[in-house]
């Protein structure tokens, strides 16, 4: 069986980065080819860290000040959430079912003129993050001949490409024999850089279905009957706590994933210390979602949900509420976003789930072709 070579995050305690890894290796599985998931050398288990990283941001930083501040206070942001023991382990050992295949730079070369590997594909996620100061060679996959080279729905983060970065993202990517990415003002860019039309792909965790994402979850119960889940990546907005007052006489628990925030503690909620398994398992037995992450509006779509999304705080890190707005609106559910006063709930009716239920098939369908048509044409 033929190889396909996967470059994707998986790493950061974040459970859409790990849920996405997982949903390529499926996908590509599905094709009939092998999946092979490639893991790069880190100095931490949890988090993707290395010193020529390190150096290589120091570096560029040194003359852009006011990068390397946004830089620093994103990241501080990102790693100073208090996040349990029990979670971590959850997180690493969920990395033994995507069976990565770790690799130094120079092996990475030689494996990729091997003959039984078909192709690499990068993404998804921000790999391609416009302003990021290290633009790792490895999610460029710099190691592999350029007619192996396919870009599956990475993202770069922004609507824009800052001019520091211009040049070095256009030399890594003119080469790519197919480029795909994430949202359409990805498109733009590369139309932009390159002069070449991209396709624009649905994030990998909704290429599969709800019964693909059952099989993974190997005990579905949880110890609550009735319940919220409130997943929130930063503190929530006022709009969230006074639609949780409206909520309190309603009998519901309120279950936090992993984070909790102030003000919660009002409403007695519980916080559950919980993995990539635990969050899939969660979502599914939920009443009702509240959110403000962008995989907890895909999950809750995906796994028919009720749910209301909120705009998130973002303070240092750039707004990517855009991508929430897009899937909301290709879904028809735009009406989930919540900008106002709330004081009911008002259900999704199952032609609602049905419509885009509609759109999803027809995306999965054109990310089984683009990647199909990238294994024909090699």
């Amino acid at each position: 069986m033929k190889k396909v070579g996967i470059v994707t995050p998986y790493k950061g305690y974040n459970f859409g980065t790990s849920l996405q890894a997982y949903a390529i290796k499926q996908f590509v599985s599905r094709l009939g080819y092998e999946p092979y998931l490639i893991g790069k050398v880190s100095m931490n288990k949890g988090r993707d860290i290395n010193l020529i990283k390190l150096a290589v941001m120091f570096t560029r930083s040194f003359f852009r000040p006011k990068v390397f501040i946004d830089t620093f206070f994103s990241y501080k942001s990102s790693i100073s959430k208090e996040l349990s023991e029990t979670s971590k382990k959850k997180f690493i050992s969920f990395q033994s079912i995507l069976d990565i295949h770790k690799h130094s730079y120079y092996e990475l070369k030689k494996f990729a003129k091997l003959d039984d590997v078909f192709f690499f594909i990068c993404g998804s996620d921000q790999i391609w993050n416009a302003t990021n100061l290290y633009l790792d060679p490895i999610y460029y996959l710099q190691f592999a001949p350029k007619e192996k080279r396919i870009a599956f729905a990475p993202s770069f983060g922004k609507s824009f490409i800052p001019n520091y970065n211009k040049t070095p993202i256009k030399r890594r990517i003119k080469d790519f024999s197919k480029l795909s990415v994430r949202e359409d003002t990805g498109v733009t860019i590369i139309h932009e850089l390159t002069g070449r039309k991209a396709e624009c792909l649905i994030d990998p965790t909704l290429l599969l279905s709800l019964n693909e994402w059952k099989k993974i979850i190997d005990n579905p119960v949880v110890d609550y009957e009735k319940f919220v889940i409130l997943y929130f990546l930063d503190q929530p907005n006022p709009i969230v706590f006074d639609f949780l007052d409206t909520l309190s006489n309603q009998g519901y628990d309120f279950l936090c994933l992993n984070y909790s925030y102030s003000g919660f503690e009002k409403h007695n909620t519980i916080k559950i210390d919980a993995g990539p398994i635990d969050f899939l398992k969660y979502i599914l037995n939920a009443q009702l979602i509240l959110t403000d992450s962008f995989h907890g509006t895909v999950f809750s779509i995906n796994f028919h949900k009720n749910f209301y999304v909120f705009n998130r705080s973002y303070g240092n890190a750039q707004n990517q509420s855009t991508r929430i707005t897009s899937i909301l609106n290709k879904c028809s559910l735009e009406s989930r976003l919540v900008s106002g006063t709330m004081k009911n709930i008002t259900e999704i009716t199952e032609s609602q789930f049905q419509k885009a239920d509609c759109f999803l098939q027809k995306e999965r369908q054109h990310a089984e072709k683009y990647l199909t048509e990238g294994i024909q044409s090699d």
